[in-house]
C-alpha cells in the first residue's frame, strides 16, 4: 500500500507502508491492503502507519482523505490544513507558539477580518493538541 501524507506547506511521508490509522470526521479507521475506496474529511488527530514494522506518527488538523484500490493496489492520500511528524513536537516551541498565538490574536482582534481570527484560532487550538499530546 502507498501513503502520502501533506499539509498545505510540504509533504510529511511519500511512501509504502502496510496499514494506516486516522481519525475522520466519522469515527477511527484502519486501511488495510485492499480497503474499498473512499472519500472522508479528517478530524483532529494522530495517524499512525506502520511501515518496516515501526510504527509512525504524524498529528494532523482537519483536512481531507482518499483511499483508492485499482488492480489490487492501494493508495491512501492524506492532505491536511496543517500537519506535523511526531518526532517535530517540541513541548517548549509549542508553548511559545500558543502564547505569541494568543497575543496576536488580542492585537489584532478589531483590525482584521473575522476570518483571518478565525484561522487565528485553529492555529491556537492545533497547537494545544500537540502539546496535549506531549503531555501523554
Amino acid at each position: 500500500m502507498f501513503l502520502n501524507i501533506t499539509s498545505k506547506t510540504r509533504p510529511l511521508y511519500n511512501g509504502n507502508c502496510t496499514k494506516v490509522n486516522l481519525i475522520t470526521q466519522s469515527g477511527e479507521i484502519t486501511v488495510l491492503d485492499g480497503h474499498e475506496n473512499l472519500i472522508s474529511a479528517l478530524a483532529t488527530g494522530a495517524i499512525k502507519f506502520t511501515t518496516d514494522g515501526k510504527e509512525q506518527t504524524v498529528f494532523s488538523d482537519e483536512g481531507f482523505l482518499e483511499v483508492a484500490t485499482n488492480n489490487g493496489q492501494t493508495k491512501v492520500s492524506v492532505l491536511a490544513n496543517q500537519a506535523r511528524l511526531k518526532d517535530e513536537v517540541i513541548k517548549e516551541e509549542i508553548e511559545k507558539a500558543i502564547t505569541a498565538g494568543q497575543q496576536e490574536m488580542q492585537a489584532k482582534k478589531g483590525t482584521v477580518s473575522e476570518s483571518v481570527l478565525i484561522q487565528l484560532e485553529k492555529q491556537i487550538r492545533f497547537e494545544k493538541f500537540l502539546k496535549d499530546q506531549t503531555d501523554l
